[in-house]
């Protein structure tokens, strides 16, 4: 069995060799003077916990822990801060922006390893992550929307009509040569289901030791659909999230940031087929509940008393200036317009949220879909 992952990061060149060089025996290390180039490298590498420096130029530990939440929300990974700031205040700062623990500088090896040790004893075996849903409930486009936004790197499979397809996914993207062949088939289909499973990258390279089988995962598969609200589309994903507290939790995101949050503590008794049930349950709860909440929330805002938190759900279905496009209602209003078969329309749509954000392959998938479908018709 390959050893587990540990991503350190400190500014202080002697700090960063000192803690990884306790934990080399024991784990792959990978060690970062900083965290950007971290997250940069984190894009390849699923590490199994990170300890981080909470006092750092540029990007502070508190500060990498959450745009490490919002650019890999799918993970699960533990946070360690190593601080010279031992008070109460510093602590609960780290607490309340996702730190599951602390050691106070200068560090003890046998005290790191076993902080370490206990998170990931908490943490659990690592397993596969997989979503499944409907393309009645999610488009295709809108399965890879979701991909982009997670970067997430596995494979997708599509079932329909006898259909049967199995794609390589990487970073968020399709493979472009496993997939040119059937995007237009799988971009039209209203029918089906689709599986998305996440995979590990190999660190076979890292450490000398025999990677372990693969297999298909034994653990509980989450929910993804999409909901339409006044012409918007949320996504809303449910998962089981294992540790000391296990859960079923549903998460609503507009594009890729998160509105709200719906969690719901599993017994501890469950087995696999309850778990499942649940999971389905609290997905359809958290379907209906979104549906609410917005319609609640848009007349506070009528009323001018909506809350702080709530901006984020703000303008669905209204028009935005035309000085400041909002892609993702582009996006929508391209995809409302297809299916409609005004496919000129619907490339304008995307063009013009193509100009916006050039990089979203999404939209560039739908852009050339929706030109062969021109070019067809001429």
């Amino acid at each position: 069995m390959s050893r587990a992952l540990i991503v350190v990061v400190d500014d202080d060149e002697a700090m960063l060799e000192s803690v990884a060089g306790a934990l080399r025996d024991d784990y792959a290390v990978r060690a970062f003077s900083a965290p950007a180039p971290a997250l940069d490298e984190l894009e390849q590498l699923v590490p199994d916990a990170i300890v981080s420096d909470i006092v750092m130029p540029t990007m502070g530990g508190f500060e990498f822990r959450r745009l490490y939440a919002k650019r890999f929300a799918d993970r699960r990974t533990p946070f360690l801060f190593l601080s010279s700031l031992g008070d109460a205040e510093t602590m609960v700062a780290g607490l309340e922006a996702g730190a599951d623990d602390f050691v106070v500088k200068p560090i003890v090896a046998e005290l790191l390893r076993a902080r370490i040790k206990a998170l990931l004893r908490r943490r659990g075996p690592a397993k596969e992550a997989m979503f499944r849903g409907e393309l009645s409930r999610v488009p295709f486009t809108g399965i890879l929307q979701f991909c982009e936004a997670k970067r997430f790197t596995g494979e997708l499979a599509v079932e329909s009509d006898g259909l049967r397809v199995t794609l390589p996914v990487r970073g968020g993207e399709l493979d472009p040569d496993a997939a040119s062949q059937w995007i237009d088939r799988l971009w039209e289909l209203g029918e089906g289901s689709f599986t998305l499973r996440a995979t590990t990258p190999d660190f076979s390279g890292l450490v000398a030791v025999p990677r372990p089988s693969e297999g298909l995962p034994t653990g509980p598969c989450g929910r993804l659909s999409t909901v339409l609200v006044r012409g918007r589309r949320l996504n809303i994903e449910t998962e089981y999230v294992g540790g000391d507290a296990p859960a079923v939790v549903s998460l609503v995101l507009a594009g890729s940031d998160p509105v709200a949050k719906f969690r719901k503590r599993v017994p501890t008794d469950a087995d696999a087929a309850a778990l499942q049930s649940l999971i389905d349950a609290h997905h359809a709860e958290a379907e209906a509940a979104t549906h609410d909440r917005v319609s609640a929330l848009r007349h506070q805002w009528q009323h001018g008393a909506a809350p702080a938190g709530a901006r984020a759900l703000e303008g669905l279905g209204e028009p935005q200036p035309e000085a400041a496009p909002d892609v993702g209602a582009l996006f929508d209003e391209g995809f409302e317009r297809s299916r409609k078969g005004d496919w000129a329309g619907a490339l304008a749509c995307w063009e013009r949220a193509l100009a916006v954000d050039p990089t979203n392959r999404t939209l560039s998938i739908n852009v050339e879909v929706a030109r062969k479908k021109l070019a067809g018709s001429a």
